[in-house]
Parts: structure tokens; C-alpha cells; sequence
């Protein structure tokens, strides 16, 4: 396998993100275009094809009467690996890397760890019946379902080995009450995307079900710290917490959470409904009609759209996130399950080049280079100063490579960078540029809030001392830059505090004396000029900084 992951990712191409559905009842694979919910293709298993895990280059599919895994190469869409686990594989996730694959045996009790590289594999002996597997993204902890005896299993993705185990009213703290039910029959399993937060299907044995939301912020602030033996698995203070289950509907079965953490899907086997789970007032807002029996469920990694797996029906039902409502209904394979994470796909190339010009005294064009033909459209953030946070400025269409930012502050650096997105994601960032708005590119910002006007004759003598000596020499321009950089925040400061701007202009008089004599009488030699002069500009500026980050009263 280790050399045809090298072919795949020497010869892969970005692309789209896909849904890949395994079909339980003719052992096939169907892939569904995310953009136009077209079926793309299909690819052969054999096998009751059941859980689905998709990475950046393989498609990865338990085969639970085959006993076994398929690689599915997401190139060529074809099988290029069988491995081999347990006894009825169902459930399986992988590490971020796809160097380790993770499935739950369910006929086994056990777990197969799998060193996709090196092709070995180890057991995990866990709890009863192991059903759902997540991985935490950050690929620190693996979490299984145990249904038959009620439990969590929770193994260290570092050891592989098994670190813990949950059961209720073992190892737990209570949020709500002692007799809430963590796990009964607990099926799907999903984590947030900090990490923090895991969310258990309870199918109650067919019936009514339950969400359980656990907390595992104890287990993370103690971080290496962390001791077993410094809780009492039968006490009522444990190293997990949970909320107070959350009803849902008549067997669930799959769980998925969207990647802001807003909302938490469930797929209702019994009822062809999807309940929709508000992390925030852990209570279910909305209730969906899908098609019948659903599944598995997946949330697009741009957090677009949900895809619902539905057995019964032979399809998918496809949900836009922005009203959770129902768009769309893709026919697939028969009998398909889907159990996992199933969608997935390459975001856009990075944008390059960006470059940010000041056009107007409030307005800057930014540009940038489009190196990808599959995006949706492109993220413009800006944030103002070097020490500002940014923010998103405009969602830009496809193929659009400028941005016209106008309105802004005078006399501030304006700092920018880009993305490319599609639904499968956004790219990285591209480079970041910054432009100075204002009446003059390099106005003396300093000086005119000091002075309050930019034609203050002071203000003019150390812009005549910047036009005829500090441009015209490298030392002289490396200083504007930084001058420019970072004076424009201690400016703002200094406009808003009348006392100091009082001190300011007592302070900034041995720069207007230095700069007055050169122009005067031309006379001091250059190095002392500007030694004395970058001196004094460091020394006033420190203290400026310093200054402001104390606070001064108004």
C-alpha cells in the first residue's frame, strides 16, 4: 500500500468535495458530486460494504461479512488494498495523516488498529458489541460505543492502548442529575471540533432514543497530569461530565455535528427523521422528514450541506444547513448505510500574489493570483494595524482576483490575506499586504495628532526633513517603513487623550530642531543626522508604546 499512496499523491488532482455512499445490498460504493448531487461513478466491493471514513486521498470501507477493509484510491476510484480486521467490522475512523485506521469488530469485541504504512495491525480487546468509532481532531484520543455492555471505550492514539473506560455512573460527574442515563445501547458516536465535546447515539434498544453530550475538559486541562487513580469510578465527581440527555427520535442510529459546533444531526431509523440538536440550548429546535430509514449522516466539511444515508429508501437525502431544510434526494445503491464520516475532498490551490494599493485617501484595491479552477469563490479578511484581528471583508464569486475596500479610517495600515473555498473547504492563506490610507502616503502620523492639523508648520518641517533626506537614502526608507508599520496605532492613541498629545509635541521638539537645522544649513554630516534622529524616534516611540498599553485618562 505505501507505493501506491505514493503514485496517488503524486498524480492527484484537486477537486470538488464528494459523498461516497457504501451500498450494503449489491456491495458497491456510490459517489455523489457534492456541487451538482450528481452520482459521479461507482466502485465494486463485495462484502455488505458498512462504515465509511474518507481522507485526503483514500476512501476507507468496512466490509462486515468480508472481514476486512477497503482502500479505495480517490484518483481513480478504485479498490487498491484489502486489510484485514476482526470479525464484522462495522464502525471505523481514521488519524488525520491516514496513517493509522481505527475499526470497530463487532462479533469480536475488539478493535483493529492498523498501521497503514508499515502494513501491521494489533488487537484492542474493549467493551461489548463495538458499534461507532470517532477520532479527536487533534488525533490524540479514539472513542468506540460499546452497545451491548452499555460503555465507552476510550484508547490513546498515542500507546494504542485502551486509556479508559465509561459506563453510567463510572468515572462520570453528573451536570444535571445522577439518574441520567449516559449509555443505553449507545450506536453512532461524533466529537466536536475542539475536541471537547462527544456525542453518543443511546437507540434505547430500538426505542426511543437519546443524545448524550460528555465534556472532557477535565481530562485536557490536567493534560499530562491526569491520574485515573485520583478519581473514584464509583463516586459522583469523575473525569468526564455529562449534560442531561437530549430526546430525539425512535432508533437512531448515525450523529454528526457541523463544523462550527452550532448543531448536532441525528438520524431516526424508525421515524425517517432527522433531529437537529442545538449545542447551545442542548435541546432539539427542528425536527426533518427524510427519506426512510436513515442511517448514516455526514456534514460537508465547509458546513454546507448535511447528507443523509437512507436504507430503506435507496437514497440520500441531501439538507442545506443555512434553514435545515431538505434540497435535494440522490438516488444511490441498495440498501446503503453509510455509517461514518462519508464526505469529504480537496479544498482549492492557495491564492498568491496578494497585493494591497491605496487608491483613494480611504480606499485600498486589493488584488491577488487565482491558482485553482475549482473554487466557489474566495474570503477577503482584513485587520487594521499589525497588532489588529482579523475579520472577514467580503465573500468574493469564482475567478474574481480584486476587491475594492473603500470607507476606511484615515491615516491607518489596512492589513489583508485571502482564501480560496469550495465544499470541501477553504484553502490556506495566501501572503499577507498592508496599505496606508490618508492624505499623503507617508503622512507623519504621530506628529499630526500631535499638532492636530497636517499643514502645522512644525508638521511641515519634519515632512520637508522625510521628502529631502530620509527617501533619498536606504537607511532613511527602512526607517519610514518601520515608522509606518507601527506608528499609525500609537496615533489613533494619541488623538484620543488630549494630555498627552500636550507631551507629544513637547517631546517630538528635538526631532523638529534636528530636522529644521539640516534644512536650514545642510551642514551635519548625514550619519549623525540620522543616528540622532532614529535615537530619539526609538526612545519617543517606546515610550509612546508604553504609554498606551498603561492607559492615560482622557
Amino acid at each position: 500500500m505505501a507505493a501506491m499512496i505514493q503514485l496517488s499523491v503524486t498524480t492527484i488532482c484537486h477537486a470538488e468535495a464528494f459523498s461516497y455512499i457504501p451500498n450494503s445490498g449489491d456491495g458497491t460504493v456510490s459517489i455523489i458530486k457534492v456541487l451538482d448531487n450528481s452520482v459521479t461513478g461507482s466502485v465494486s466491493l463485495g462484502g455488505s460494504p458498512f462504515g465509511v471514513a474518507v481522507g485526503e486521498d483514500y476512501i476507507y470501507v468496512t466490509n462486515e461479512t468480508g472481514g476486512n477493509v477497503s482502500v479505495i484510491s480517490m484518483t481513480y476510484n478504485t479498490v487498491i488494498d484489502l486489510l484485514a480486521t476482526g470479525t464484522s467490522p462495522r464502525g471505523i475512523a481514521i488519524s488525520s495523516d491516514e496513517a493509522y485506521i481505527y475499526v470497530a469488530n463487532y462479533s469480536d469485541n475488539t478493535l483493529s488498529v492498523i498501521n497503514a504504512s508499515a502494513g501491521t495491525s494489533e488487537t484492542i480487546t474493549i467493551g461489548g458489541g463495538p458499534v461507532g468509532v470517532a477520532m479527536s481532531p487533534n488525533d490524540d484520543y479514539v472513542y468506540v460505543t460499546n452497545s451491548e455492555d452499555d460503555s465507552l471505550s476510550i484508547i490513546s492514539a498515542e500507546t494504542n492502548e485502551l486509556f479508559g473506560t465509561l459506563k453510567n455512573n463510572y468515572y462520570l460527574s453528573y451536570i444535571n442529575s445522577t439518574d441520567d442515563v449516559a449509555f443505553n445501547d449507545p450506536y453512532g458516536i461524533a466529537i466536536s471540533p475542539s475536541g471537547y465535546y462527544i456525542y453518543v447515539v443511546n437507540n434505547n434498544n430500538g426505542g426511543e432514543g437519546a443524545l448524550s453530550i460528555l465534556y472532557a475538559g477535565t481530562v485536557y486541562s490536567e493534560g499530562e497530569d491526569f491520574d485515573w487513580s485520583d478519581y473514584d469510578p464509583d463516586g459522583d465527581e469523575g473525569p468526564y461530565s455529562l449534560y442531561e440527555p437530549i430526546t430525539v427520535g425512535n432508533d437512531p442510529r448515525g450523529v454528526a455535528v457541523d463544523p462550527d459546533n452550532t448543531y448536532i444531526y441525528v438520524t431516526n431509523y424508525a421515524d425517517d427523521t432527522v433531529s437537529v440538536v442545538s449545542f447551545s440550548s442542548k435541546a432539539v429546535t427542528k425536527t426533518i422528514s427524510v427519506g426512510d430509514g436513515p442511517y448514516g449522516i455526514s456534514v460537508t466539511p465547509s458546513g454546507d450541506f448535511v447528507y443523509v444515508v437512507n436504507q430503506l429508501s435507496n437514497n440520500v437525502s441531501v439538507i442545506d444547513t443555512s434553514d435545515n431544510t431538505v434540497v435535494d434526494t440522490v438516488d444511490v445503491g441498495s440498501a446503503p448505510v453509510g455509517f461514518g464520516k462519508f464526505t469529504g475532498g480537496k479544498p482549492p490551490r492557495t491564492p498568491s500574489s496578494l497585493s494591497a494599493t491605496k487608491e483613494k485617501t480611504t480606499t485600498i484595491e486589493v488584488t491577488w493570483s487565482d491558482n485553482s479552477d475549482d473554487e466557489l469563490g474566495f474570503k477577503l479578511y482584513r485587520k487594521k494595524y499589525i497588532g489588529g484581528s482579523y475579520s472577514l471583508v467580503a465573500t468574493l464569486d469564482a475567478n474574481v482576483t480584486e476587491y475594492t475596500d473603500s470607507g476606511l479610517g484615515s491615516d491607518a495600515n489596512y492589513y489583508y490575506r485571502v482564501c480560496a473555498y469550495n465544499y470541501a473547504g477553504s484553502s490556506d492563506y495566501s501572503n499577507v499586504d498592508y496599505a496606508t490610507t490618508g492624505n499623503n502616503e507617508s503622512g507623519c502620523f504621530i506628529a499630526t495628532a500631535a499638532y492636530g492639523s497636517i499643514m502645522e508648520p512644525h508638521v511641515q518641517v519634519l515632512r520637508d526633513f522625510r521628502d529631502r533626506f530620509l527617501s533619498t537614502n536606504a537607511i532613511g526608507k527602512g526607517f519610514l517603513h518601520l515608522y509606518y508599520t507601527y506608528s499609525p496605532p500609537v496615533a489613533d492613541f494619541i488623538r484620543q487623550h488630549d494630555g498627552l498629545r500636550f507631551i507629544i509635541r513637547w517631546t517630538l521638539m528635538p526631532f523638529v530642531g534636528i530636522s529644521w537645522l539640516y534644512l536650514s544649513i545642510g551642514a551635519i554630516p548625514a550619519t549623525m543626522t540620522m543616528g540622532s534622529f532614529i535615537f530619539i524616534a526609538i526612545f519617543t516611540i517606546t515610550g509612546i508604546k508604553r504609554q498606551a498599553e498603561r492607559g492615560l485618562p482622557g
